[in-house]
């Protein structure tokens, strides 16, 4: 099974947000912005304010931690994937998890996001 084509994965709690997302859309030319938080996947009324919020031509989609580790080796060769997470926590859940990231960008954290997990990050 090919590996999942993670771009680049991004801690930032505000998640989409305006100018931000453009800028790492561009950067890295991502067609698919994965939304990983278990709150905002069993929301889906906030949903929509991101999805506008994204570059036009980018699908979003909004995953637990759980089901991102489940399914992300299903992505097929054409989804160039970035992954938000909100915290240091999620993305080593994901690295736990065998969820293939080599690369994270670090934005915007509520105090208390979990910074002391970055230090645990098996990263290559």
């Amino acid at each position: 099974m090919a590996q999942p084509k993670i771009l680049l994965t991004r801690i930032d709690d505000r998640f989409i947000c305006g100018q931000d997302i453009e800028l790492w859309n561009e950067a890295t030319g991502s067609n698919l912005v994965l939304i990983v938080n278990d709150e905002i996947a069993a929301d889906s009324r906030q949903w929509a304010p991101m999805r506008v919020a994204a570059p036009e031509g980018v699908w979003t989609r909004f995953f637990s931690v759980q089901r991102t580790i489940d399914i992300i080796h299903t992505a097929t060769p054409r989804q160039w994937i970035l992954v938000m997470v909100a915290s240091p926590a999620d993305a080593l859940a994901l690295v736990k998890g065998g969820v293939p990231i080599t690369k994270i960008s670090i934005g915007h954290m509520q105090t208390g996001g979990g910074a002391n997990a970055l230090q645990r990050l098996p990263l290559p």
